[in-house]
């Protein structure tokens, strides 16, 4: 009785074995930059050039890329405010700034030129007109620079850096460096800029955060602006609240806290984005430092 049962579960587990060898066989499809239409967040309805397949495809549509950092730019960006995405990558934060603020503009800053183009497609083919990229790097100071970057698409494109701001010390980026390309691009400032002044500003710069910051003290002293920004390490931290706490600002945690950590920084005289922060539905939002003004 037992003999013939075994043979029939063999006959039926045959095409299953089959299938899952196959399955593990089947070599991953290449990577190819793809257009992707977001379904969910803020920017829904947009369509991005993105790597595919990829996790960060999958979650930009879901809408759940840095979802702790679109929550509190959704609060505070208004429908006629000016912003500037500093560190453009893909483009995924001007889509979102542009949708927010569609009465004002959104002026994007990527030093690599094809990711330069690609955020241009994206920002056209999402029928975005008040979004504006600038090919070039935001730095210290005006003229050029050698900056290194990702030349492979086996490597990470969001680490591109200014060498002479020395990249961010992590053991994944110290990894991928070493095969990085290098090339001279132009750089801009702040305060060179012949633009309206912002009222929000994201920064995602790989270590060139403070440089940028000083080299803008004038236009955000003027402007008073909202800031996002990525902060690399404990030392780029203190140069950061070094600038912004004797100019009166307060730092809010705007995503957990680990070696590259976004921080929101908003003028103690913002009465109102200091409402809205404190005032968003769900966690709250951490004060990380008050400035003494």
């Amino acid at each position: 009785m037992l003999q013939p049962l075994r043979n029939a579960l063999r006959t039926l587990g045959r095409p299953l074995a089959r299938a899952v060898r196959q399955a593990l066989e089947t070599p991953t499809p290449p990577t190819s930059i793809q257009p992707v239409k977001i379904e969910r967040g803020p920017a829904k309805g947009c369509e991005i050039l993105l790597p595919v397949p990829s996790e960060l495809a999958v979650n930009i549509a879901a809408g759940e890329y840095e979802t702790s950092s679109i929550r509190l730019i959704e609060a505070l960006v208004q429908p006629g405010d000016i912003c500037y995405d500093i560190g453009g990558h893909y483009g995924y934060y001007s889509l979102v700034l542009a949708t927010l603020a569609k009465q004002g503009q959104v002026h994007c800053f990527e030093p690599v030129a094809e990711l330069a183009e690609r955020i241009g497609l994206s920002v056209a083919a999402s029928k975005l007109p008040n979004a504006s990229v600038h090919a070039t790097a935001m730095a210290g100071e005006v003229g050029q620079m050698q900056f290194r970057f990702a030349g492979s698409q086996s490597l990470d494109d969001s680490m591109g850096y200014l060498t002479r701001y020395g990249g961010v010390n992590t053991p994944r980026s110290q990894a991928q460096y070493g095969e990085f390309a290098e090339r001279t691009i132009p750089t801009t400032t702040l305060d060179s800029l012949v633009l309206p002044d912002p009222s929000f500003i994201k920064i995602d710069a790989e270590g060139a955060e403070a440089e940028i910051l000083q080299a803008g003290l004038v236009r955000m002293a003027r402007a008073k602006p909202r800031m996002l920004i990525e902060l690399h390490g404990v030392d780029l931290a203190l140069n950061v609240a070094n600038i912004l706490g004797p100019m009166g600002y307060r730092a809010f945690a705007a995503g957990a806290r680990s070696l590259m950590m976004p921080v929101l920084w908003i003028h103690h005289s913002d009465a109102r984005a200091i409402e809205s922060i404190m005032n968003l539905p769900g966690d709250p939002v951490p004060q990380l430092f008050a400035s003494d003004q």
